[in-house]
């Protein structure tokens, strides 16, 4: 469970997911929603990600920095960062499948964290 504040609660998340089911079903709600400027849906984006990403931290910050445990931490976060740079151009070059997971930053970082905690030996 999600915790923004330090508590969760199984029945706020169920009242959000009523709320919106009922945002996409009402037109009007819909409405409301869809007229909220661009810059402001943005703001409370970015927030979001910097709470995801504290969350994360805090994570990794209980397991010991060993060289593995780094590149695989580190190695997605560069990996996300260049799926957001990467030049248009080249990644029309690249096959659909690759395209796709390359469209979503956090996609493709993840994909290499899984990736990498699988391939990589753990210290035994």
């Amino acid at each position: 469970m999600g915790q923004l504040g330090g508590r969760a609660s199984r029945a706020a998340f169920a009242a959000a997911g009523i709320f919106l089911v009922l945002f996409g079903l009402v037109g009007k709600l819909s409405a409301v929603i869809a007229s909220i400027p661009g810059p402001v849906i943005g703001g409370v984006f970015g927030v979001l990600c910097v709470v995801i990403a504290m969350n994360g931290f805090r994570v990794v910050r209980g397991t010991p920095l060993t060289e593995r445990n780094m590149l695989v931490v580190g190695l997605p976060i560069l990996m996300a960062l260049f799926a957001t740079l990467a030049p248009p151009d080249f990644v029309k070059t690249l096959p659909d499948i690759v395209q796709y997971i390359l469209g979503s930053s956090i996609a493709f970082g993840a994909v290499w964290a899984i990736v990498l905690h699988q391939i990589l030996p753990s210290a035994r």
